[in-house]
């Protein structure tokens, strides 16, 4: 623990597989931009299958709720346009 204002704070370890919030939200922001893992995973310095390995993870929970949320939202706006 890290002692700042008389205030424990959690010390941040990078994980042993390299995934950080940052480059999840990293991920997120370009999978809205590009609709392609692939390219989202590039982008936030992951490899593909270590982004759907974090999306299968119970620890990756909320990842896996971002990126549902964002096909969800792809899904929506081409059926919108086609109406």
């Amino acid at each position: 623990m890290d002692q700042r204002n008389d205030r424990c704070l959690p010390i941040t370890r990078p994980r042993h597989d390299g995934s950080t919030r940052d480059k999840q939200v990293t991920f997120i922001i370009a999978l809205n931009r590009t609709r392609n893992v692939t390219h989202a995973a590039t982008a936030a310095g992951m490899s593909r299958e270590s982004a759907y390995r974090l999306r299968a993870r119970p620890s990756g929970a909320e990842f896996a709720a971002a990126w549902d949320q964002s096909l969800r939202f792809h899904a929506g706006s081409r059926i919108r346009r086609r109406t």
